[in-house]
């Protein structure tokens, strides 16, 4: 069977229920797996699901162990790569960077118990969850088999609250800095020219500092489902317009362009339009950040079958095993302090303005990310 990383050959369920009636006999195991606080399942060389605890099954909202059997994690998680390629979880391009298949693999190939951290976005009833889980894979033999017990402890509030203490917090604390050096140096400053400028900085670093404190609510909200959608007539090109004011004269706008398309269509349509130019002022910020000097960034929209494509372009180019992880909650290209622009354009995007939210990186042409819109939210 073809694969485009992990095995995906699989052994059949009636050799798995085989295995499953021996481990049965013990007893011990059962109760042992079941008194984990934490995701706990034993696996086959195939990396399918032999024997899984009741938190698996509560989880993934099953009643019956014998559903489960001959899955494999992903599969059972609602991983959005698990099936993208017929061999399922593990047997995509993109599963060449999951922490769970990796950790599998290394703990087979070197017959080792490995300890990683893995994200994980799911989508179930067409909702989008992150999910960061500390992995452990450890190899043991039973009734001559080779086989691996697997545990997944949900890490994603410690993430949560160490993004917050690392990127929000430290994104406020730079600003408020800058805010109390102007202040300072006003108090010195006689010249009324200098201090008409030093206002305008102060008034940008507060209009910045404000958007900041809003998209960490919004992306909070957003995450344990209160955030609250409020859908109104926009125009397209008024959208377009207000994000790129908005960035234009931001620290990373210097030295480079912002162009809105020529052919940028102005589209009436319905949506929450606070969050749209939430999500757009991230693509291009995220844009410019990957622009060198003197680039050029592009904003856009085409409407097209009562659909909006709104779009940010940008002339650098998303290395392969980044565009497969550029949507993964704490997942950045700019350093371990950074990592929830994209993630939160995707979650805005799709769980509450029920669009569809990419991306096409390529070496010539550069990057295009793109949120496809419904003329009318609800619709």
């Amino acid at each position: 069977m073809k694969t485009e990383y992990a095995p995906a050959d699989r052994e059949s369920i009636d050799k798995l229920r085989d295995k499953l009636k021996f481990l049965k006999k013990a007893e011990y195991i059962d109760i042992l797996l079941n008194s984990l606080p934490f995701i706990g399942a034993i696996l086959n060389k195939y990396r399918q699901v032999v024997f899984a605890n009741e938190k698996l099954l509560e989880i993934i909202d099953l009643e019956k162990r014998n559903e489960i059997i001959g899955h494999r994690p992903g599969e059972l998680l609602y991983c959005i790569h698990a099936n993208r390629e017929i061999g399922g979880c593990g047997t995509s391009k993109n599963c060449s960077v999951c922490g769970v298949v990796n950790c599998i693999l290394q703990s087979q190939r070197n017959n080792e118990n490995v300890i990683a951290e893995c994200r994980l976005t799911t989508k179930k009833n067409n909702q989008l969850f992150a999910h960061e889980f500390k992995v452990t894979t450890t190899p043991f033999q039973w009734n001559n088999e080779d086989l691996y017990l697997l545990s997944l402890v949900d890490i994603s509030n410690e993430k949560r609250r160490r993004n917050l203490e690392r990127i929000f917090f430290h994104d406020v604390i730079n600003k408020t800095g800058s805010i109390q050096g102007f202040i300072s140096l006003m108090k010195q400053e006689t010249d009324v020219q200098n201090i008409k400028k030093m206002i305008e900085y102060l008034d940008d670093i507060n209009k910045d500092l404000n958007e900041d404190i809003a998209n960490q609510r919004d992306l909070s909200g957003a995450e344990s489902g209160d955030l609250s959608v409020n859908p109104g007539f926009n125009l397209s090109s008024d959208i377009i317009d207000s994000v790129v004011n908005q960035i234009r004269h931001h620290e990373i706008a210097k030295g480079k362009k912002i162009s809105i398309a020529a052919n940028a269509e102005g589209t009436d349509f319905v949506t929450d339009g606070i969050l749209l130019r939430r999500i757009l002022g991230n693509m291009l910020k995220n844009a410019l950040e990957a622009s060198e000097t003197k680039d050029t960034v592009t904003i856009g929209c085409h409407y097209n079958n009562n659909e909006l494509n709104f779009w940010v372009h940008n002339p650098a180019y998303i290395p392969e095993t980044h565009q497969m992880q550029i949507f993964q909650r704490s997942f950045s290209t700019k350093g371990p302090n950074r990592g929830l622009g994209t993630y939160s354009m995707k979650l805005l995007g799709e769980n509450y303005l029920m669009g569809q939210v990419g991306f096409i990186s390529d070496r010539l042409k550069g990057t295009r990310f793109y949120i496809k819109l419904p003329k009318e939210l609800g619709s």
